[in-house]
């Protein structure tokens, strides 16, 4: 992912990459999780889904059990 100067924000090191919301992108490599937009994973790659970021909350899903996550600024 590159930001408006070009520049790489985050490494071409996963299988999906859905777009920055809230700061956070959520990031697919063997499971599910997300990363701030310097880049840095701020949760494991744990999860079997997980949704973008919408009013300070994401669904993710685990083993069929869905749960919510806590909002991105006790994340980052």
């Amino acid at each position: 992912m590159i930001n408006k100067e070009g520049e790489v924000i985050i490494e071409i090191k996963y299988n999906r990459i859905n777009e920055l919301q809230e700061g956070l992108a959520c990031v697919e490599r063997n499971g599910w999780g997300f990363v701030n937009k310097d880049g840095r994973e701020v949760t494991k790659l744990e999860y079997d889904e997980a949704e973008d970021f919408s009013d300070g909350l994401a669904l993710v899903k685990r083993m069929e059990n869905g749960r919510l996550l806590m909002p991105p600024e006790r994340l980052c």
